[in-house]
């Protein structure tokens, strides 16, 4: 509440101070929440936590082993960029990969981003797309782009235009920069029947619904 101001006035300083006493307990949202101050840093009027990327990893990791979501996947995130520890990318795969087993989307993209590019694990399309996949379901704009530029080239998954302008035009819809030039040209090579299927899939979708593996009309 003192953290975002939620019925009483801000204070980062009041924040810090209960979020460290439960982190102390052993708690594991007040241990993630209090790495996240010292990660993002929470200063306000003279009061608060400077941010500090070796105190942020360590409450990070704290949560993370005790099975927090958000601490497994920041946990990743931090080996993953290299922040308050040693850039690893075997480790950010492996705390990844905990959080997206149990739904973190952006753990998801991130993983997938790993088997994209070959870092900490072997270079894969599949997995890529196999992580991706569930990422986009939550409304994660850039796996939607990621995945459709898998569809169109038909790496990791079977090539499927329809899918890969679903994917590249929700992405457009939520504000994020997709190859808008693939999808004028998709629009123009895709027959009536491929485009109605297009837009009906647009058009019904929402953020946590199921996004199609494959489309009904591709050949």
């Amino acid at each position: 509440m003192y953290a975002i101001g939620a019925g009483v006035p801000r204070n980062y300083g009041n924040a810090s101070s209960l979020y460290r006493q439960a982190a102390l307990q052993g708690n594991a949202a007040a241990q993630n929440n209090l790495g996240a101050m010292y990660d993002k840093g929470a200063f306000e009027n003279g009061v608060g936590i400077l941010p500090d990327f070796d105190l942020a990893f360590y409450w990070y990791r704290k949560a993370a082993e005790e099975g927090n979501v958000d601490g497994e996947y920041n946990v990743g995130r931090m080996y993953d960029q290299g922040l308050g520890v040693q850039l690893d990318y075997i480790q950010a795969a492996h705390w990844y990969l905990k959080a997206a087993q149990k739904g973190h989307a952006e753990a998801q993209y991130n993983l997938g981003l790993l088997y994209d590019a070959g870092r900490g694990v072997p270079q894969s399309h599949e997995e890529a797309a196999l992580w991706y996949h569930p990422a986009a379901e939550q409304g994660i704009a850039q796996a939607q782009v990621n995945l459709g530029t898998l569809y169109r080239n038909g790496l990791g998954v079977k090539r499927d235009d329809v899918i890969a302008y679903v994917l590249w035009s929700l992405a457009v819809n939520a504000g994020i920069f997709a190859p808008t030039a693939d999808i004028e040209v998709l629009d123009e090579t895709m027959t009536t029947k491929q485009r109605e299927e297009a837009h009906q899939i647009i058009s019904s979708w929402k953020p946590g619904t199921r996004l199609p593996l494959r489309s009904q009309t591709w050949k």
